[in-house]
């Protein structure tokens, strides 16, 4: 009769022990779940966070690249009256980058000015890629 008794408290432990260790193991892929789908968040807001970064930085050089081909137009301008524009292209490696740049400078006399030019300054950065930025500035020059 111990036996007997022994025997159905020792099962009963072991089942009781089995229904233990079923629910860590649930507890455990549950925390491992929680713990996935946070990194998959942080990867998610840490791309988004990247492309914002690629996208300013790409409309900033734009924009610098534009007023640069204004400020080369007036530098030209000096050196000679009748320049009248350029496509300029910009290396990577002058940009200290991965991408070119095109800048489209053109120059037109002022209407009933003649001492004055028009400066169009066009800028596309990165210079052929879909996600292009393109820039332009306007300035007038006056001919020495």
């Amino acid at each position: 009769m111990i036996r007997l008794a022994h025997g159905k408290f020792a099962s009963r432990r072991l089942e009781s022990s089995a229904k233990r260790s079923g629910m860590v193991l649930v507890g455990v892929l549950v925390c491992l779940a929680a713990a996935a789908l946070t990194i998959m968040a942080i990867l998610r807001t840490t791309t988004m966070e990247f492309r914002q970064l690629r996208t300013q930085h790409q409309h900033l050089q734009a924009d610098r690249l534009a007023e640069a081909g204004v400020e080369r137009a007036h530098a030209q301008l000096s050196l000679s009256p009748t320049y009248a524009g350029e496509t300029w292209t910009v290396t990577a490696a002058e940009l200290g980058g991965t991408a070119a740049a095109t800048v489209l400078i053109t120059v037109a006399e002022v209407k009933d000015q003649p001492n004055q030019r028009q400066i169009h300054a066009q800028a596309d950065y990165p210079n052929d890629s879909e996600r292009r930025v393109r820039k332009s500035r306007d300035a007038i020059a006056n001919l020495p």
